[in-house]
């Protein structure tokens, strides 16, 4: 006799799960995600809304490790739905706190979502001319930020280029070799040319770019030269935005406005 696997009573013979069983646990679970979509403009306290999920999840014979899983992708998916006009309001990041405080969760579980969350508040922040404090280094830092310097962003896998010129020689002529005497040559007419100057743009490493106020960049190459310390490295690495070499630097990047 099986037993079934969401009410844990007989299920009858070679069955692990009752068919009602079953489907009402399919049903719940596919609808927590939504009922967490749907607490974003809701006026339900978040502690209620909590509370009516997990009477829900009860109800669907979801175990605590699944419950926490649905949350989580629950989550998800409430900052999706904040983010889908690229903007997000103080009340909507309220709210987004909120739910999340009351499950126990963390947006930093939520991987590239929760990073797209962090990068509209700190857009936010700075259409409204306010320094944003929103991202941290953990462990020994290797950037040594002046005074009044804040952290606003870090990119990662970063390829930084700059503008260089080189000149080549165009109309170059050897001239015409005039004998003198044995073994003797002078050569007369030779010419270098016209020098012709162009620019390019030469990679010059990859690393992360972190950008910081008030007015600098850093590039921190991602390997070490040989022989070299790893602080030497890095300090040889930084690159400030205050010189007009800097100016004509370019920093490609994968990491994109959260859309």
């Amino acid at each position: 006799m099986g037993i079934c696997r969401y009410c844990g009573k007989p299920a009858g013979l070679f069955r692990s799960s009752h068919a009602e069983c079953r489907a009402q646990h399919d049903h719940v679970a596919a609808s927590i995600p939504d009922f967490f979509v749907k607490s974003l403009n809701s006026p339900l306290p978040a502690a209620s809304f909590r509370d009516l999920t997990m009477q829900a999840a009860q109800t669907g014979h979801i175990r605590d490790d699944e419950f926490r899983a649905l949350a989580l992708r629950g989550l998800g998916s409430l900052v999706e739905a904040a983010l889908a006009n690229s903007v997000i309001t103080e009340a909507e990041e309220g709210r987004i706190d909120e739910i999340r405080s009351a499950f126990g969760l963390q947006i930093s579980e939520l991987g590239e979502t929760g990073r797209k969350l962090v990068k509209a508040e700190i857009l936010r922040d700075l259409e409204a001319g306010r320094l944003p404090k929103r991202v941290t280094l953990s462990g020994p830092s290797p950037l040594n930020l002046e005074r009044g310097e804040h952290i606003i962003w870090i990119f990662n896998n970063t390829t930084f280029s700059t503008i260089r010129s080189r000149t080549q020689w165009a109309g170059r002529s050897q001239g015409v070799s005039i004998r003198i005497m044995k073994g003797v040559y002078y050569r007369a007419g030779a010419s270098r040319g016209e020098p012709i100057q162009t620019q390019y743009l030469s990679q010059e490493g990859q690393g992360d770019l972190v950008d910081c106020e008030p007015e600098c960049l850093f590039l921190v190459a991602s390997e070490e030269p040989q022989g070299a310390s790893q602080e030497d490295h890095f300090r040889a690495s930084l690159q400030r935005r205050d010189s007009d070499h800097a100016r004509r630097s370019f920093s490609k990047t994968d990491d994109l406005h959260p859309r």
